[in-house]
């Protein structure tokens, strides 16, 4: 009797184990599938568009190191994996943030700072997005537009400071601009009686 119940006992332990492989690649499998069909949204959803600037603007980014690696990761796709995914949301997010510190002076502007500001901030979610465990694509999807309508807003503001520089200074406009700057304004000294 005692022999029966232990090979009673081999048994459903040899079956429950068996039963835990199935569950591990029906799991496995499930998993597979949900990666593969993330993989594929989001090989269709990635799509950057980098406007082509003028022709004022296009000299004076040329020299802008930083801008134009960002330009180049930007406009190259991964392929392979939803790793390479991450992998390039990682170095675009970084990429990003450089643009930030080297900006050409006659772009240093707070209209231009404030729109790579919006630049940084959704590629940095993008970034943020595709390194967790599960990715939201629906949350996703929505940030290749966002990062596209910032860039279009980056791209009309080196168009309208390079335009803004062709308006000729009328006679005297200098003159009047230094008298109305407060930095250069006179202190006034107290006196004394």
């Amino acid at each position: 009797m005692k022999q029966l119940a232990i090979l009673f006992s081999c048994l459903m332990l040899f079956a429950a184990c068996n039963n835990n492989d199935a569950q591990r690649k029906v799991a496995t499998q499930k998993d597979a599938a949900r990666q593969e069909a993330f993989f594929k949204q989001l090989n269709s959803a990635w799509s950057f568009k980098v406007l082509t600037p003028n022709p004022l603007v296009q000299d004076q980014l040329r020299s802008w190191t930083d801008w134009n690696l960002f330009i180049s990761e930007l406009t190259s796709k991964p392929v392979s994996s939803l790793s390479a995914f991450q992998k390039k949301a990682t170095k675009l997010a970084t990429r990003a943030t450089l643009l930030q510190n080297n900006i050409p002076l006659k772009f240093a502007t707070p209209e231009i700072k404030s729109r790579i500001a919006a630049v940084v901030a959704s590629v940095r979610m993008l970034d943020m997005y595709l390194s967790v465990q599960q990715p939201p694509i629906e949350r996703i999807k929505p940030l290749f537009s966002e990062i596209n309508t910032a860039m279009s807003g980056l791209n009309t503001q080196f168009t309208e400071i390079a335009q803004r520089e062709l308006v000729p200074i009328e006679k005297g406009e200098s003159d009047m601009l230094r008298m109305l700057d407060t930095t250069r304004a006179i202190k006034a000294t107290p006196v004394i009686r």
